[in-house]
């Protein structure tokens, strides 16, 4: 089968760096579908008399570059030419922290140490401190049974919090312990980790509680855990708190 007129032609571009300068660097091979481009230079009559009746040589006329090119539709390529016919994109990297990331809530009446049980279950600080006594007075549900515990955390009030982005918490304790609630262990022999809760409505009032379990047996001696908050909200730290949970036989 004979080979279309023209199917072997090649499109070689090259960009000026400033009009009328000769470009430079390596040429780049682009596909087209059809090309006309091209550069005529006509000839006009000269018009000045006085040298009898021979016609003098015609003159050239400008250069006109006309013709047209169809491309095809490639997402590698299309950005050439819509570069050659507008010139260097005039972009601005967006305000990421305006359109992008939401302000942090504004925090107030923060109160952080031990945390204390009404009858209707709701917990509060009861005790600002960073020493917090862990003698086994509460009961938690913790793998399935009600164990003694003391509770421990921190609450604040806060205004104009986005309602589908986390308040994230990451924790560390110097010795290394099961983490779990009333349904199970969740990990076991862990020291450290990562916690997110949604915050209750755009305005309101907030709570958040951990508890040590008691298991000392008779006649242990007293010990001490280092227990670390780090908390964050959109990726802005609010505020980081620190117990040393003294833990008495």
């Amino acid at each position: 089968m004979a080979r279309a007129y023209g199917s072997g032609a090649a499109l070689l571009l090259k960009r000026e760096t400033a009009y009328g300068t000769q470009a430079s660097g390596n040429y780049i091979r682009m596909p087209f579908n059809r090309c006309s481009l091209g550069s005529e230079q006509g000839l006009i009559d000269d018009p000045v008399l006085g040298y009898g009746r021979d016609p003098r040589a015609p003159l050239q006329d400008v250069i006109n570059d006309e013709g047209d090119i169809v491309v095809p539709m490639d997402p590698r390529y299309l950005g050439f030419w819509l570069t050659g016919l507008l010139g260097d994109p005039a972009t601005e990297a967006p305000d990421i922290h305006d359109e992008m990331c939401p302000d942090p809530p504004g925090l107030s009446n923060f109160r952080s140490g031990k945390l204390c049980v009404d009858a209707n279950g709701d917990k509060s600080v009861c005790v600002e401190q960073v020493d917090v006594t862990v003698d086994g007075a509460d009961r938690c549900g913790f793998d399935g049974r009600q164990v003694p515990c003391t509770w421990f955390g921190f609450e604040f009030d806060f205004l104009d919090a986005d309602p589908v982005v986390p308040l994230v918490c990451a924790w560390e304790r110097s010795v290394p312990g099961n983490m779990g609630n009333l349904d199970g262990i969740v990990e076991r022999d862990t020291s450290s980790g990562v916690g997110s809760v949604l915050l209750p409505g755009a305005d309101g009032h907030y709570v958040y509680a951990n508890f040590q379990v008691h298991s000392t047996p008779p006649g242990a001696v007293p010990s001490q855990i280092i227990s670390k908050f780090d908390c964050s909200y959109a990726g802005v730290a609010l505020f980081d708190v620190e117990y040393r949970l003294n833990i008495v036989p």
